[in-house]
C-alpha cells in the first residue's frame, strides 16, 4: 500500500530540511575555519 498524500508531503519536506541542514553545517564549518585563522 502506498503512502497517502500528507505522508508523501511530510517525507518530501523532511528530505528538503535534511538537505538544508547539511548545507548549513558545511557553511558553518567554513565560517569556523575562517574565524580560527
Amino acid at each position: 500500500m502506498g503512502m497517502n498524500k500528507p505522508t508523501q508531503l511530510l517525507k518530501h519536506d523532511l528530505k528538503s530540511i535534511t538537505a538544508d541542514l547539511k548545507w548549513a553545517s558545511v557553511d558553518l564549518v567554513k565560517i569556523a575555519e575562517r574565524l580560527s585563522q
